[in-house]
């Protein structure tokens, strides 16, 4: 028994350390319905309370609320959208007085993975980066206003990804620049279209190029799944694709 104890109390501190809270704030529950009643029944429950959950929650966290609207708590219930719950849903629904968001991290129907992580790290250092370090100030994440931090908390979860993607294709722009100019190339790099790269050239060198721009653009990031660039030619834009 002391041995099972042992165990228990280092893997409460590796949770703790996991979750950035003390070790004592960690509990073992048989089961997640446990949990989640121990917390229905044991807070201070104030008329005007709620509760913000999804309708696609596993059962054991979504009935845990239901006898709370005899004490007059709300349990607003964010309906999916073609079976995906999104985080600005769900925190547009927060207020002053809600006391649990009782989500999953993992849906028990669709297997969906909601970014808890990003938008908790969002909204305690008041900023969000790309993977290249760039940062995005988002002061709104602190806002009162529901509305103006529920937008907020969007661009949290989205900059990340759309940043590091622009930041890719700079990458990409500057390595075929270089690539160019230490060419023989006529070939002129004319603009970017979001995630494309528009270039005019001879007839002649269109295969010369298009290996040119393939090996630059594909090199701009290292990740773990490759970059891949599709490239198409013709006497205008509209019938290169």
């Amino acid at each position: 028994r002391n041995e099972i104890y042992d165990i228990g109390e280092i893997c409460r501190d590796r949770m703790g350390s996991l979750w950035h809270v003390p070790p004592n704030r960690v509990a073992f529950m048989s089961a997640a319905a446990e949990g989640m009643s121990l917390l229905a029944r044991g807070m201070d429950w104030r008329q005007g309370d709620n509760v913000v959950t999804t309708n696609l929650e596993f059962p054991s966290v979504a009935y845990a609320w239901k006898n709370l609207v005899e004490k007059g708590v709300e349990i607003r219930m964010i309906p999916h959208r073609d079976w995906r719950v999104y985080e600005d849903d769900l925190l547009g629904a927060v207020d002053d007085r809600t006391r649990i968001l009782a989500v999953s991290q993992v849906s028990f129907y669709t297997g969906q993975n909601l970014d808890l992580l990003r938008l908790s790290e969002a909204r305690e250092k008041g900023e969000v980066r790309t993977l290249y370090g760039r940062r995005r100030p988002m002061l709104e994440l602190q806002s009162g206003d529901g509305r103006v931090r529920a937008s907020a908390e969007n661009v949290a979860v989205n900059t990340p990804v759309q940043g590091t993607a622009a930041d890719i294709i700079k990458r990409a722009m500057l390595r075929v620049d270089s690539a160019l100019s230490n060419s023989k190339l006529q070939a002129r790099m004319l603009l970017q279209v979001h995630d494309e790269l528009v270039f005019e050239c001879p007839q002649e060198e269109v295969e010369p190029l298009s290996t040119l721009i393939k090996r630059e653009m594909e090199g701009a990031a290292d990740l773990v799944i490759p970059l891949r660039v599709d490239i198409g030619s013709g006497p205008d834009w509209a019938s290169a694709h």
